[in-house]
């Protein structure tokens, strides 16, 4: 979309660019995908903007340029901005690229098919500076509030480092008690040239061998009176790094593509536990 009237932007001198900007749509990238947006985000090029829901917008995330003074993952779109990288002193390095007309909910409507890759990517990036942290403090308080959403959704992630020893006969023996499932990671949730097959806990009414994992299912392990079985010292890493947030609820702290990193020197071993398992009825025996 083109600036409608340059003279009058040269009047106003960038207020808008210098409190926020503009806003990209879908058709501004030549690939749409998490490691294309990664490299951009690295680069120092755009940022990533949660719409929280309002009477008169839609939720969800958006892609603008990168701000002066602003995180690059801002949770809520409505709280600080600052200069557009691209407001130089002859004015928008965008040209007629700038979208300083685009309506929230048009952007929102237009981003919606890739509303998936936005948040990948997104969660990536919030669940790597996550990863640095060392100690992980659960609010059960603020889990009670929240009545067990994510759980109540889905089981959480297993990574390598949650076992003790990464071998087919001790893998096996735990996954034989039922609580474990193998699940495929897309090559388009993570970035990386194929999928990966990761571990995780299973979900009721789930295989072990969990081949649809985008239907939502409480956690195998999840209890909606007692809560979770697992200790907090004892639960995978998916489940430790989950990050309770205003606005959005709690955030992936173990992303699908850091899972898929992780488990990727595994894939043999891991083929090898889906071909035992496959069409295998077991049913879950508990944890111990």
């Amino acid at each position: 979309m083109k600036i409608v009237n340059e003279e009058l932007c040269k009047e106003c001198g960038g207020t808008c660019c210098m409190n926020g900007g503009c806003l990209y749509e879908p058709e501004d990238f030549k690939k749409i995908s998490v490691a294309n947006f990664l490299r951009l985000y690295e680069e120092g090029k755009i940022m990533f903007s949660y719409i929280p829901e309002t009477r008169d917008a839609k939720s969800g995330w958006l892609i603008r340029p990168a701000q002066t003074n602003t995180k690059g993952i801002q949770i809520n779109n409505f709280g600080d901005n600052s200069q557009c990288i691209n407001l130089k002193k002859n004015g928008c390095e965008l040209g007629e690229a700038c979208k300083l007309y685009y309506d929230i909910n048009k952007v929102l409507e237009d981003w919606k098919p890739f509303q998936y890759i936005i948040e990948d990517t997104a969660y990536h990036i919030l669940s790597e500076k996550r990863r640095t942290t060392k100690e992980f403090m659960f609010d059960h308080e603020v889990c009670t509030k929240c009545g067990g959403r994510c759980c109540s959704s889905c089981g959480c992630a297993f990574s390598p480092n949650d076992f003790k020893e990464i071998s087919f006969s001790n893998l096996r023996r735990i996954m034989d008690r039922g609580f474990i499932s193998i699940v495929p990671i897309s090559h388009i949730q993570t970035g990386l040239e194929k999928d990966v097959l990761t571990l995780k806990v299973r979900n009721l009414g789930s295989d072990i061998i969990e081949f649809e994992a985008h239907i939502a299912r409480p956690c195998i392990l999840w209890d909606q009176k007692t809560g979770c079985f697992f200790d907090d010292a004892d639960r995978p890493y998916g489940g430790k790094a989950l990050a309770p947030t205003p606005n959005i609820g709690c955030i992936m702290g173990y992303s699908f593509r850091q899972r898929a990193i992780d488990w990727l020197p595994y894939q043999e071993l891991l083929v090898k536990l889906g071909e035992f398992y496959y069409e295998k009825n077991i049913p879950f025996k508990g944890m111990i």
